[in-house]
């Protein structure tokens, strides 16, 4: 089976839908009180470091495959070395 890069952002949206979830089921069946103001900002921060996390695991993949690929090989010198040759003959 082969392997897929883990999708950083959809895992951590997943885990805070599943923490906001599980507070208010929390809250229905015990003492626990969850305050509704807070759960919209918790809901930001969540999504806002999971694209910041999403983000910096994007670039550093980027920069290990620009790394990994070999450079090719400039043809440019050998067709230099014959237009020069030829400018010193006709000099």
């Amino acid at each position: 089976m082969r392997k897929h890069p883990v999708d950083v952002f959809s895992l951590v949206c997943g885990l805070v839908f599943v923490a906001i979830a599980s507070a208010y089921i929390a809250g229905a069946y015990t003492t626990l009180h969850i305050d509704a103001r807070l759960v919209v900002p918790a809901l930001l921060v969540g999504l806002g470091v999971a694209g910041l996390s999403a983000a910096i695991l994007a670039q550093r993949r980027a920069d290990r495959r620009i790394r990994s690929t070999p450079l090719p090989q400039a043809e440019a010198s050998t067709t230099d070395d014959a237009a020069g040759a030829a400018l010193s003959e006709t000099i």
